[in-house]
């Protein structure tokens, strides 16, 4: 397991889960708040899950892949993708517009 920037990455193969786990959720048009009421799942447990932060039982796995309707192979096979970097995120946003601290958080006390 390694760490970036405060977050724990797990291993290679529960990133790869994560992933597919992703892919096939969207495939099959299923929200993780659908996921969650089907098998009793968190959602930040099952959003950790598909980012690779959080390893998975093979009981949970095959239980996921059932409500996927997928092959549990399916979501354990070795993903390229998952070690190619990433963009980096956009600058945090407050409704739509890019965040300026307003004249109260500016105003330093006297």
């Amino acid at each position: 397991m390694t760490v970036r920037k405060g977050v724990q990455v797990r291993s290679q193969e529960v990133r790869s889960f994560g992933y597919n786990f992703r892919i096939e959720r969207r495939k099959a048009g299923l929200s993780m708040r659908d996921v969650s009421e089907q098998t009793g799942t968190v959602i930040s447990y099952l959003s950790k899950m598909e980012r690779g932060q959080a390893g998975i039982s093979m009981d949970k796995a095959a239980e996921l892949a059932k409500v996927l309707g997928v092959p549990l192979a399916k979501l354990l096979k070795y993903s390229p993708e998952v070690d190619e970097p990433r963009e980096p995120l956009p600058p945090a946003r407050v409704s739509g517009k890019k965040h300026t601290p307003s004249k109260k958080e500016n105003d330093k006390p006297e």
